[in-house]
């Protein structure tokens, strides 16, 4: 059976260096990721306070033939 720590002695490293490495890979993975749907959350939730709060007047809310939510917003003239 292949074991990591065995093979980090042989070589000479220390066998947490592998976890802390695998820890920042990870980090910045998420990090990465989170910035790429972040945007796209953060604006839905602005809109969605926005709306809740009376900034944005809502005409009307309604779900089309493919179950899509769309929402109508009134003009600034309404």
């Amino acid at each position: 059976m292949f074991d990591i720590n065995v093979l980090a002695y042989s070589i000479g490293i220390n066998p947490g260096w592998f976890g802390a490495a695998l820890g920042i890979v990870l980090f910045v993975m998420g990090r990465w990721h989170g910035k790429q749907i972040g945007f796209g959350d953060g604006a839905e939730q602005m809109i969605f306070m926005l709306e809740e709060n009376g900034f944005l007047k809502v005409k009307r809310k309604f779900t089309d033939d493919d179950g899509n939510q769309h929402v109508e917003y009134a003009k600034y003239d309404e």
